[in-house]
């Protein structure tokens, strides 16, 4: 009984106030941890299941590759803290199919592998490869840029018309 009373006032003197009301309202340690474990769990498979949903519905979109593999460790890191890890497989997977077409390439390379690459060694490809691109483009850009010719219009008389026989002064 003593030993019990113990735990109940070491747990109520721990519980913040929002929370206090739910547990002292309990008649032993038992019905105050029970209580409080009812819950918390309802918060923790919110949690989990609003964290699993922010990943399986993120996209690239506009971002960088950087910023869209940051967002995508922070989410994984939030679940791997709630005691949820996600496996290295299941991130490099949905990275993969999440990327956008124009890594389709890159993507491709990786899943013919023999091996799952590491979620790390994925974020070096993938911002090296975002960087190839926009190296390309840039030289596509200039590539275009230097081969057009200037304009230049012909001189023709009558303030720039050709003449046309077929008209006549009248």
């Amino acid at each position: 009984m003593r030993h019990d009373k113990l735990l109940f006032h070491g747990i109520i003197s721990s519980l913040s106030e929002r929370v206090l009301p739910r547990a002292t309202s309990a008649k032993s340690f038992a019905e105050a941890w029970d209580r409080l474990a009812k819950m918390y769990a309802n918060a923790f498979s919110s949690r989990t299941m609003g964290l699993t949903e922010r990943l399986t519905n993120i996209s690239r979109g506009t971002q960088s590759v950087a910023d869209y593999l940051g967002t995508i460790q922070a989410i994984a890191n939030d679940l791997a803290t709630i005691d949820q890890p996600v496996s290295n497989a299941h991130l490099v997977n949905h990275v993969l199919n999440r990327i956008g077409a124009e890594y389709k390439e890159i993507s491709t390379a990786v899943r013919a592998r023999d091996f799952i690459i590491s979620f790390e060694q994925l974020h070096d490809k993938l911002t090296g490869y975002e960087s190839y691109l926009k190296q390309e483009e840039s030289q596509n850009n200039a590539s275009i840029t230097d081969n057009a010719a200037p304009f230049s219009q012909p001189k023709y008389g009558n303030q720039g018309k050709k003449h046309n026989p077929s008209y006549s002064n009248k």
